[in-house]
């Protein structure tokens, strides 16, 4: 499994009287299929075994074994 690292944007909008925008950004650690290279989870699924997209066979320990 290939891990990389994902940069989540958030806004929050807030009403009334003391009008106010926010920005939140968060970074997480994302994995990738290693044959189409497309997202497969934000956490590792054991239960998961195959990629949703190409079908290719997902080996979880190594992504364990990778943090």
């Amino acid at each position: 499994m290939n891990l990389i690292k994902t940069t989540t944007t958030r806004r929050r909008m807030k009403y009334g009287a003391l009008r106010k925008n926010t920005v939140q950004e968060t970074k997480s650690d994302a994995y990738l299929c290693p044959n189409c290279k497309k997202l497969v989870s934000y956490v590792p699924v054991y239960t998961l075994r195959r990629c949703v997209y190409c079908n290719q066979e997902l080996i979880w320990e190594s992504a364990a074994t990778a943090n």
